[in-house]
């Protein structure tokens, strides 16, 4: 029995010997391969990260850029506006003009051409005129 025991304790020496230091180069192995993962996780997050801060930025610029174009856009709107504005207020300005004038003229010739006419008729000279005219052109019908 002896010597069963010896031989297995001979054959199991070297086993365990040989699973030990398989499990240290495995175990080894196993850590080489974690820290390479980590590392290439690490970098991968690090071009994704520069990768969306360059995108922000390239988002901020065309924000940017519309904003600018917004603000024209509207800065133009409010100049036509302005402009129809002042083209009403003068096209306006010139009608009240025109029907001042109108009524003006209008007043004039409604109250003073007939006073000048009556005062021109109560003339004994224009009279006598008008007379003579007035006969003649009678008699020679």
């Amino acid at each position: 029995m002896i010597e069963i025991l010896q031989t297995l304790v001979v054959s199991t020496i070297p086993a365990l010997i040989a699973g030990v230091a398989s499990f240290l180069v495995s175990k080894k192995k196993a850590e080489s391969e974690i820290n390479n993962l980590q590392m290439q996780n690490k970098n991968d997050l690090d071009k994704l990260l520069e990768q969306h801060k360059i995108d922000l930025e390239s988002l901020k610029a065309s924000h940017n850029l519309e904003l600018e174009q917004k603000d024209c856009d509207h800065k133009h709107q409010i100049e036509i506006i302005q402009l129809n504005h002042q083209n009403d207020l003068q096209r306006k300005s010139k009608e009240l003009e025109d029907m001042a004038k109108y009524q003006a003229t209008n007043s004039i010739a409604s109250e003073l051409f007939p006073q000048l006419l009556t005062m021109i008729l109560d003339n004994p000279e224009v009279k006598r005129e008008l007379e003579i005219q007035l006969t003649q052109s009678l008699h020679q019908k």
